[in-house]
């Protein structure tokens, strides 16, 4: 009796909580539980092959979204790579929520971070490049910036992905 008493808590303890509010996410402690948090509340926009950058590293296609999404784009163009210390590129968001007030923008690469962090969003939706520091990437592949679009209260009101190939320099 004991045993199956052990057995069904430790089953218990080992199935995930499910979140149910950005807040929720935000309090996971663990970086990629917290992420993987964020995906299920926010899935990650997925794009048609035919809109995968090309070996130049630029689109092939642009693509469009519903009006109620929030999109982010960029371009690695005059990133530095391979720099302790690099200044991120410029970040256009469109759609933004009506009172957005910060983003909170990281850089990764499968496990591992490149760096970030949190500025007031400007009205027109651009942060301007430099804005952010990273560490610049080295290795050729593809890299995902993962934008916490927050209101002045602190409120989660999107998260937003965008995976993108950056080229050798």
């Amino acid at each position: 009796m004991r045993l199956l008493l052990l057995i069904g808590l430790i089953w218990i303890i080992s199935q995930p909580a499910s979140a149910q509010t950005p807040s929720d996410c935000q309090s996971i402690v663990v970086r990629d539980a917290r992420l993987s948090c964020y995906d299920k509340l926010f899935p990650p926009n997925n794009r048609p092959p035919d809109t995968l950058p090309d070996v130049s590293g630029q689109n092939k296609t642009q693509i469009s979204a519903p009006a109620e999404t929030t999109i982010l784009d960029y371009s690695w163009a005059d990133v530095a790579g391979c720099k302790r210390i690099a200044k991120a590129p410029a970040f256009r968001f469109y759609n933004l929520p009506a009172n957005a007030h910060s983003v909170s923008l990281l850089l990764t690469k499968g496990d591992r971070e490149f760096g970030g962090q949190e500025v007031e969003l400007p009205a027109n939706g651009i942060v301007q490049e430099g804005s952010i520091t990273m560490e610049g990437p080295c290795a050729p592949g593809n890299y995902r910036w993962t934008a916490t679009i927050k209101s002045a209260t602190g409120v989660i009101l999107a998260v937003v992905h965008l995976d993108r190939w950056f080229p050798v320099n």
